[in-house]
């Protein structure tokens, strides 16, 4: 689960693979923002990280929503 994807990797996945990334990733900052709260983890900058995927993979998302052909 450590992948990190950069937007050029997201842009040769599908809608469907989008997807599925989209939501491991959501669940994953979910667990991480927990651990956080309940200071079992002091690493915070880990959540920023994870939600700059999220935002980068939304993009991806978003262009293909615009422009099918890609």
């Amino acid at each position: 689960m450590g992948d990190f994807y950069t937007a050029k990797d997201l842009r040769g996945k599908t809608p469907e693979q989008l997807e599925k990334i989209l939501s491991e990733k959501q669940e994953r900052l979910r667990h991480e923002r927990f651990s956080v709260s309940a200071k079992e983890v002091k690493n915070n900058q880990k959540v920023k990280m994870m939600r700059k995927e999220i935002a980068r993979i939304h993009t991806v998302a978003r262009e293909k929503d615009i422009n099918p052909a890609k």
